[in-house]
């Protein structure tokens, strides 16, 4: 695929007015949500956002909250990551804030840097403009890469950030994490069906149907998450996500992402699923033992192989040479994991060029989709109802020193811990040859993001209700020994408390 996608629209209203332009109505006004990462699962953005379509010229406003998407007409513009056709003006700016750290030790915390985020349409297409300072400094392309260590091919471990940058500062920036190399990612969220009102004025956006699992973390031990914890699903049957997965390493090579979806689930089932068609790479492995499958023709020929260290940055399908049981390598040869191959379908129906400056350090994407795909599974952006403006604005950075007093104060270490160190159990069983297994009573919450915990704390959180009504009919209308309470507590509040709780950090198995 050509590096450059050149696409023909604007960016500037000419003078005349809507009626002389609009040849379709445009857009609903609608929420949807972004996140992004530095080399790593854990994000940090916004899950509350409003898109707000305009046959006129509009300027970002100092609400963080509201990105403007202007009819394009009269000057065209290139799908090339430039961003140089967006006008400075039409950025919104966030300030992007933990949405999600993993419970225990597999990646690095989110380091939050600023988002600028503008939007554009047309008659066919919808169009984003982003860009964001990468925290760790650098453009973080080598998910699962593979090295040659003392004769074996392994998963490249996990850079340690770089010091002196955003990144270096998480508090695990030292642990030993079970993560191999990941990527720097984008993530996009909109919603299609919304009976839970999450993508509404004062909702829980993404964050009512991401890692909604943490409680049923079943084991302790620092290296790992648990089964469910990653879990992505809605929690009101019929209710669907459209989402868009932009990643450093797999999708930015073809010039696209993974478009798929959320649908309903319950417990630890995850209900992420990609929409039909084919991925935009192939995986460079082989299993027992797991290696990788092929090297590049031209690096073996030219003697590449024989030089330690030596790395091949990007694999082509022309280009490949299996490998065999006589091939040669120096030490610290690296290969990347994945081959970039021709995607199709529904998965790739989104169009993206992304660059990384140098100079900046930042990711600058520039993306495209049809208004309308016709795919049940994608937001169809045509006409319609608008959604209500928000009325409130993003909370502020979270006050650490007020967040350890309201900790307390709520009777939140009571369960969590002085730290949020969880509190732990052990439940003997009685079959003869079982051994004991070790579980959270109350589960640890150092790290955890503000959406996390005001969606836990939500007295009306479907899967709360359910939970409840299960464990009063199987325990003779006893509650559950370890069920969240309401705790009354306000957005601000809440991003003091999980801004403090970001600084705990406490390695177990020590």
């Amino acid at each position: 695929m050509n590096p450059i996608l050149t696409c023909v629209t604007t960016l500037i209203i000419v003078a005349g007015g809507a009626d002389a332009l609009a040849q379709t109505p445009r857009p609903a006004n609608t929420y949807f949500s972004v996140a992004v990462t530095e080399n790593s699962h854990n994000h940090y953005g916004e899950n509350l956002m409003y898109l707000a379509f305009s046959d006129t010229p509009q300027v970002a406003t100092d609400n963080s909250r509201i990105v403007h998407s202007v009819r394009t007409v009269a000057q065209p513009i290139q799908l090339d990551g430039k961003l140089d056709e967006w006008p400075a003006q039409r950025f919104t700016r966030i300030r992007g804030r933990v949405m999600n750290n993993y419970p225990l030790g597999l990646y690095y915390d989110a380091a939050p840097t600023e988002i600028r985020i503008a939007s554009a349409f047309d008659d066919e297409y919808i169009y984003f403009a982003l860009s964001y300072e990468d925290a760790n400094r650098d453009a973080s392309i080598r998910r699962n890469q593979w090295q040659y260590h003392e004769g074996v091919w392994r998963p490249m471990p996990h850079a340690k950030p770089t010091p002196g940058t955003a990144a270096s500062a998480s508090v695990n920036r030292d642990a030993p994490l079970a993560g191999n190399e990941d990527e720097d990612r984008l993530l996009m969220m909109f919603p299609i069906q919304d009976k839970q009102k999450n993508f509404v004025d004062g909702g829980l956006g993404c964050a009512g149907y991401c890692h909604t699992n943490l409680r049923l973390t079943p084991t302790t031990d620092d290296d790992l998450t648990g089964a469910g914890v990653a879990a992505m699903h809605t929690v009101l049957p019929g209710d669907l996500a459209d989402l868009w997965h932009w990643t450093a390493t797999r999708s930015r090579p073809m010039n696209t992402l993974k478009d798929g979806h959320l649908n309903f689930g319950t417990v630890s089932d995850n209900g992420r699923e990609a929409d039909s068609g084919a991925y935009p790479f192939e995986n460079n492995a082989l299993l027992e033992p797991l290696r990788p499958r092929y090297v590049s023709r031209s690096d073996y020929q030219a003697g590449r192989y024989q030089q330690p260290g030596f790395e091949t940055r990007q694999l082509v399908t022309g280009d490949l040479l299996e490998i065999t049981p006589d091939m040669q390598f120096a030490e610290g040869v690296s290969l990347p994991f994945y081959i970039p191959v021709a995607p199709s379908g529904g998965i790739a129906d989104v169009q993206v060029v992304a660059l990384f400056d140098e100079t900046s350090f930042s990711w600058q994407l520039e993306i495209r989709r049809k208004r309308v795909t016709g795919d049940p599974h994608d937001r169809q952006f045509v006409a319609g109802e608008d959604l209500p403006a928000p009325t409130d604005r993003p909370v502020a950075a979270g006050d650490p020193g007020k967040g350890e007093k309201l900790f307390h104060e709520k009777a939140c270490a009571a369960c969590h811990g002085e730290q949020g160190e969880g509190l732990r159990h052990t439940e003997h069983t009685h079959s003869e040859g079982q051994s004991a297994e070790e579980g959270w009573h109350a589960p640890r919450n150092q790290r955890v993001s503000a959406p996390a915990i005001r969606k836990t704390v939500s007295p009306l959180r479907p899967r709360r209700l359910r939970y409840l009504a299960h464990s009063l009919k199987q325990h003779n209308g006893q509650p559950p020994e370890a069920l969240m309470p309401f705790v009354n507590l306000t957005p601000q509040e809440i991003e003091d408390i999980a801004s403090w709780l970001q600084l705990q950090y406490t390695p177990d198995r020590q």
